[in-house]
């Protein structure tokens, strides 16, 4: 995806389960990359409502959720990216973590930071 210098950037971001058992214990965790304004990024648990998570956080992502056999957790993340933002990228990781330390997965998301993008004729 695309961000612009000043701008808001949203991202979706979905956790599974593919497993047929329970996950207990998930945490999920996304820090805030240097590229956006932490006191400026908001994070809403889509499924909130189902008690799979937290409702709502401010800053970096920090839940820890119990998913359910075949199970997933969306997650909305919004952030003002930095008028001063350096770098071409701005990588937002995110990492789930069992209780074991083996079980992490981890992802990347980039968004190429643009000044315009789309219908400027200048």
């Amino acid at each position: 995806g695309f961000a612009a210098y000043g701008a808001i950037v949203q991202y979706d971001i979905v956790i599974g389960n593919t497993g047929s058992q329970a996950a207990g214990n998930i945490t999920i965790a996304a820090a805030i990359p240097p590229q956006l304004d932490p006191t400026q990024t908001l994070w809403l648990c889509l499924d909130a409502a189902s008690g799979l998570c937290a409702a709502e956080g401010s800053g970096a992502l920090n839940d820890v959720v119990n998913l359910p056999a075949h199970g997933s957790v969306r997650y909305k993340v919004v952030a003002l990216v930095r008028d001063d933002a350096q770098g071409a990228v701005v990588p937002m990781r995110v990492t789930a973590t069992g209780p074991y330390a083996y079980e992490t997965a981890s992802a990347t998301i980039d968004s190429w930071l643009v000044i315009f993008r789309g219908g400027f004729d200048g």
